[in-house]
């Protein structure tokens, strides 16, 4: 299972695997509004965080701009039917 990490940016949430990482680009941090350290931080943050939590807890690391401060911080977020991507949808039928 590939690590996330969600980044809320005002009212938007960008999803950032790790696998994409090596490949993030100047442009991308600018839309992240967040520096190529606090990504790299953020992210080790969340997995660090995320080795406490049960299997089927439908939880996920999620990063945000602490204001007025501007620090990012790493918390848990927690899905709800309305925003688990498992309950998103039909998953097809069971054979």
């Amino acid at each position: 299972m590939t690590a996330i990490l969600e980044v809320e940016i005002g009212s938007r949430v960008v999803i950032v695997r790790e696998c994409d990482l090596p490949t993030v680009t100047a442009a991308q941090l600018r839309r992240l509004q967040m520096s190529r350290t606090d990504l790299f931080r953020c992210f080790a943050e969340g997995v660090e965080m995320m080795r406490e939590v049960k299997p089927g807890s439908r939880c996920r690391p999620v990063a945000y701009k602490m204001t007025p401060c501007g620090e990012w911080q790493v918390g848990r977020g927690w899905y709800s039917p309305l925003n688990d991507p498992l309950m998103q949808g039909d998953l097809g039928s069971v054979q």
